[in-house]
């Protein structure tokens, strides 16, 4: 009789610990595989690689800021202090040239020469914008430039236009050399004329009137930033 019941009672206890150790295995496996993945090289990379692009991205927003911040306090050395414009007919008049443009002490320097002109005087002014696409008559450049409303007047007036830059005078050939300096017009500032046009005119400025009643726009350029020396 004992040793029957020692052969029953074997299979009964292999049973019970059979089943008391299935759970305890289900339990560790998802850990387990964790911790491998956690100990992995491969997943120690993942993680330093998430960690590290929020600091490389506040780092390079705070150089840009700290650069943009540096041009705002410093705003001449970052001034344009030279431009040029390169004059094309209008039309067919066939006048055509160049004017640079110059920062200086005293002023706005403007030089250049204008070719093709009719002996004589010739209205010369910056117009209100750089647009060319009127190739026929000029009118795409707007009216002269003026963003305080004045009157036009000569380049010695009280008030003027800051566009008015008076008259160039052509030669028995034809040709303008420019070399005047005008202490209203600028390159920084509200009466900066970067982006604007020179607009040079079939006749003489009067100073009367609205615009100077100097005639038809004869040849016009836009006026862009020029290489400092």
């Amino acid at each position: 009789m004992r040793t029957n019941q020692s052969h029953t009672a074997v299979p009964a206890l292999a049973a019970l610990a059979l089943a008391a150790l299935a759970p305890l295995a289900l339990l560790g496996c998802k850990p387990a595989t964790d911790a491998r993945a956690a100990g992995s090289p491969r997943g120690a990379a993942t993680q330093e690689t998430d960690e590290a692009d929020p600091r490389t991205n506040q780092a390079t927003t705070n150089r840009a800021t700290a650069n943009q911040d540096e041009a705002n306090q410093n705003p001449e050395e970052n001034a344009a202090t030279r431009a040029v414009a390169i004059l094309r007919a209008v039309g067919d008049s066939g006048v055509t040239g160049s004017i640079h443009f110059e920062t200086t002490e005293d002023g706005l320097r403007i030089t250049g020469d204008v070719r093709g002109l009719e002996p004589g005087e010739h209205g010369f002014h910056i117009h209100q914008f750089g647009d060319l696409t009127a190739t026929e008559d000029g009118t795409s450049a707007g009216g002269h430039f003026a963003p305080e409303g004045h009157d036009h007047g000569a380049p010695d007036a009280d008030q003027r236009h800051v566009g008015d830059l008076g008259n160039i005078e052509a030669d028995g050939s034809g040709n303008a050399a420019v070399d005047k300096v005008d202490d209203v017009v600028a390159l920084t500032g509200p009466h900066s004329i970067l982006g604007r046009a020179v607009v040079v005119h079939a006749g003489k400025d009067t100073f009367q009137g609205k615009s100077g009643e100097a005639g038809d726009r004869v040849a016009f350029g836009v006026i862009g930033i020029a290489e400092a020396d």
